[in-house]
């Protein structure tokens, strides 16, 4: 178990990448970003609170973890490149209408991902966003979505249906 202390502001780069048996914990409110690859192939770690005092996570912080579901705070604008990648039990994702971005392969190989709504406000669907999201059936598209770039939903060998706005220019 890791507590991290309300005098904690950063959980540094790398800082519990691949601790493999760390499957708990606790960030206190104070923490205000969780650097790239903080939490990085902690495969036990099943579920993870993110205070709101929270304003970024970067790159793949918690890429190939043990993740199930996982709530964006409302803090968070933006969703950082590769964040959840090869996380392959992530069913659920919440993700709140004040995210304006999600950085490309956020998803990529999140082979059970079944729900993600992509909120309003987010302009492109990045390179990669979903590919190998082999569990996920349907997608619906925000109408403020202009763009879906190269890959995006690559290898989504389950996925039957895609609603695409009249808004996108690009495919």
């Amino acid at each position: 178990h890791v507590t991290v202390p309300e005098t904690v502001s950063n959980v540094g780069y790398y800082s519990f990448s691949k601790c493999t048996n760390l499957s708990n914990v606790t960030l206190s409110e104070g923490l205000q970003r969780i650097e790239d690859r903080a939490f990085l192939g902690c495969t036990a770690l099943e579920e993870i609170a993110i205070p709101e005092s929270v304003t970024e996570i970067g790159a793949y912080a918690f890429a190939a973890c043990g993740l199930t579901s996982f709530t964006v705070p409302e803090s968070i604008t933006e969703i950082g490149n590769g964040l959840f990648s090869d996380c392959t039990n992530l069913t659920t994702v919440n993700i709140h209408d004040g995210v304006n971005k999600i950085g490309w392969a956020a998803f990529t190989r999140c082979s059970s991902l079944t729900t993600v709504t992509i909120p309003d406000g987010v302009t492109q669907i990045q390179s990669g966003l979903f590919e190998g999201c082999i569990s996920l059936t349907a997608i619906t598209i925000p109408d403020t979505v202009t763009s879906i770039q190269t890959w995006a939903f690559d290898g989504c060998t389950r996925l039957t249906s895609v609603t695409i706005p009249e808004g996108v220019t690009e495919v």
